[in-house]
């Protein structure tokens, strides 16, 4: 059996001898991509080799993790069989806490190496990235108003806009330029009382202890039809936006 070949989201070990190189491997994917797979019981081409799998193996590999990397993760660690009866592991892990170590280490993916780096240059890649975990998380609902957001933005001399340039520059719509979390939680159709958003120099969003978002009943007026065909994304956005 043939699980493919390594890249930048999957690594493969023979054995629980390598694990170790296997947790490396599996922050360093964290830290570009911020989620990973590693395959134990198999080798470099991917092929299943097998490995004894005993009654506390996955208890060896959870402890092992739980021990070198931090921030902590969750890992959904696998026993698999295959036709011919051989066993392997396999270890998916998902985290947002950008940068993970190893060891007090921190590596960076690249193709199927881990390479080396400082807390400064995965720093350096987050901030280029602009990743935000609500950012690609789509809302449910996309007909959304924002009139709290806007009146407290405008009695603090801010000048939001309804329009695509003042979303995606405050990170509120999704890379397919639908409503993300982001704007969920700052608008005024969420239900749950969240703290209010300032608007930095930097065009990003950070919570004040002051003034909160309640629900809202106000009529929508930003809507997108997903259902609307567009030639373009930014044909999309406008559309939706003003119309």
């Amino acid at each position: 059996m043939n699980l493919g070949v390594e890249n930048e989201t999957t690594e493969f070990k023979s054995s629980m001898s390598q694990l170790d190189k296997g947790i490396i491997g599996l922050t360093a994917m964290l830290n570009r991509h911020n989620h990973g797979a590693l395959y134990i019981g198999v080798d470099d081409n991917g092929n299943v080799i097998g490995m004894d799998v005993g009654a506390g193996t996955l208890e060896t590999v959870r402890n092992r993790i739980r021990s070198f990397v931090q921030p902590q993760i969750v890992p959904e660690i696998s026993r698999h069989e295959t036709d011919d009866g051989k066993s392997y592991i396999s270890v998916h892990v998902t985290g947002f806490n950008i940068p993970y170590s190893c060891d007090g280490r921190y590596y960076i993916r690249n193709v199927s190496s881990n390479e080396s780096a400082g807390p400064d240059v995965v720093a350096q890649l987050v901030m280029a990235r602009g990743f935000d975990p609500l950012k690609n998380q789509k809302s449910d609902l996309q007909e959304l108003t924002f009139n709290t957001l806007f009146g407290i933005m405008v009695t603090r001399d801010l000048h939001p806009r309804k329009d695509a340039g003042f979303y995606r520059s405050h990170g509120m719509v999704d890379e397919h330029d639908m409503f993300n979390l982001t704007a969920y939680l700052v608008s005024d159709q969420n239900s749950i009382r969240t703290p209010a958003a300032s608007i930095t120099a930097a065009n990003t969003m950070v919570a004040t202890a002051g003034d909160t978002f309640p629900k809202s009943r106000a009529p929508a007026s930003v809507r997108h039809p997903a259902s609307s065909p567009a030639p373009s994304t930014a044909g999309r956005i406008s559309r939706s936006f003003h119309g």
